[in-house]
């Protein structure tokens, strides 16, 4: 069975440098993924016992009777703990296809509140079940919301990348898109797929040692499968699939008995698409949150709250910082540049200086003299070794407390605590067509760009990220970002 063309050659199979691609990693993974299965149970079995570890002893401080748990609690403990895992086993959060950290974190924190909800309702009605120990359980759910995404980060930071983390997987369609998502598949083991090579029809075999990861055409699969011991495939879908190809998958063809398929939603909000059917087709539901009132509400509520209470905290190391800055250099403690704000409206962003008073002038001096600093200038806006930061801006810049005066701008509403960075008026140029995108949300404090690697990307990688965030936010990814911001602050990453 081939595919319906055979004209599309093995250009866009190639090294994009033009040079022949690298051959593919040595195999690593398992058959269904086991391991990793276990590795996730093991972590969120962590988080219900913290959990309830905390809860215990808060209701023992709180009722001043120390000791161990008797049996009915332990009793308890045990039924809450299976019932806990058992509910993130039917929402998909063990199977191979990991969720994106934000659409994993709505799960737990949803699956805990309904967990509360239920035990609310059970316990309280039992006559013979203690106040402390309704109370131990419900207070383990909150926490269990909060340690869960934490273990779960742990296990794939540490055990991502070993060599039988993940589930073997054969990507089928060598399209630019398949290609792509075996490369991504290579670069992230933690989220769990870990791919064996490509399979394709428009590869000749005097041509398949230069496509990176080639094991052979659609009719090999079998045997490709048997070989490597596979039995899932990410079908990477494109005009090359004919309606042979397709009845072949569907009545279960080719040894491979569980198939992802990659549907054309380049461009699309699919954070939170979910699956069903329509006029008896396949189909994926997507929503635009940005068009959620309600969800923009909340949004501006809690901006507001938490800016509120934040700077109120953050006063003591504001006026620290205050006092540094002047008495480090001659000139202003505040910086401020015109940045572009949602729907193209100009405001004034605010930062602690971090420079010298006449930078502007210093950087023209510079770019002039050095073309090297020039080209880098022009690329990103940024310079990685800048002579015109001073001991204390480079402090404050590694640790991006230059940036705390913006609260004020989102207290002001100009900016929030999440969205795309504001960006000047130079930079409009460079986002083409994404530049709708990004006026279509308030620029943020912190963002995906932020968490993605910071100043290690690409100007470009940053465009896609803020693209990404304006087509799938939600409070949800909000969140995400939020928590994952201060792990990137602690550790520094990417902060030059």
């Amino acid at each position: 069975m081939r595919p319906s063309s055979q004209t599309a050659g093995i250009d866009h199979l190639l090294d994009e440098r033009g040079a022949p691609a690298s051959r593919p990693l040595p195999v690593r993974g398992t058959r269904n993924g086991w391991p990793m299965t276990v590795c996730l149970v093991i972590a969120d079995l962590a988080a219900v016992l913290t959990g309830l570890a905390v809860a215990a002893l808060v209701v023992a401080w709180w009722r001043n009777a120390w000791g161990w748990p008797n049996e009915t609690s332990l009793r308890l403990a045990t039924g809450y703990s299976a019932a806990m895992l058992l509910a993130l086993q039917s929402q998909g959060l063990y199977r191979a296809l990991q969720l994106r950290p934000a659409a994993e974190l709505r799960i737990v924190f949803l699956t805990s509140l309904v967990t509360i909800c239920l035990l609310g309702t059970l316990l309280f009605a039992m006559p013979d079940i203690s106040v402390g120990a309704c109370v131990a359980l419900i207070f383990s759910s909150l926490v269990f919301a909060l340690v869960a995404p934490l273990t779960r980060t742990i296990v794939r930071m540490t055990a991502g990348r070993a060599n039988w983390w993940g589930r073997r997987v054969i990507v089928v369609g060598g399209s630019r898109r398949g290609l792509a998502a075996y490369r991504q598949m290579q670069r992230f083991p933690a989220m769990g797929l870990r791919p064996v090579g490509i399979v394709e029809d428009v590869i000749s075999p005097a041509t398949s040692g230069e496509v990176e990861g080639y094991l052979g055409q659609f009719d090999d699969v079998s045997e490709i499968a048997k070989e490597h011991g596979v039995d899932t495939a990410v079908l990477a879908m494109s005009p090359h699939f004919d309606d042979d190809t397709r009845r072949m998958i569907s009545r279960g063809g080719m040894g491979i008995r569980h198939w992802i398929v990659m549907p054309e939603s380049q461009g699309m909000p699919h954070l939170w698409a979910t699956a069903g059917e329509v006029a008896g087709q396949p189909a994926l539901a997507m929503q635009v949150g940005l068009l959620s009132p309600a969800a923009l509400v909340t949004k501006r509520v809690c901006d507001v709250l938490i800016v509120s209470v934040g700077a109120l905290l953050a006063s003591p190391l504001l006026l620290f910082i205050a006092a540094a800055i002047r008495l480090g250099s001659p000139g202003p403690i505040f910086y401020s540049q015109e940045r572009v704000g949602r729907h193209g409206r100009r405001f004034r962003a605010w930062k602690f200086r971090s420079m010298v008073p006449n930078a502007d002038q210093v950087l023209k001096d510079l770019l002039a003299k050095d073309p090297v600093l020039r080209a880098e200038w022009e690329a990103d806006h940024k310079l990685k070794k800048d002579p015109r930061i001073t001991w204390i801006g480079r402090f404050i810049r590694k640790t991006s407390l230059d940036e705390l005066p913006q609260l004020w701008n989102i207290f002001q509403g100009d900016m929030s605590l999440v969205g795309p960075r504001p960006i000047v008026q130079a930079e409009i140029e460079k986002y083409g067509d994404c530049y709708e995108q990004y006026v279509a949300v308030t620029p943020g404090l912190t963002g995906l760009w932020q968490i993605s690697g910071r100043n290690k990307t690409t100007y470009e990688q940053r465009i896609d990220f803020d693209a990404y965030y304006v087509r799938n936010w939600s409070l949800w990814l909000d969140l995400h970002i939020l928590v994952s911001t201060v792990r990137v602050v602690l550790l520094r990453e990417g902060a030059f």
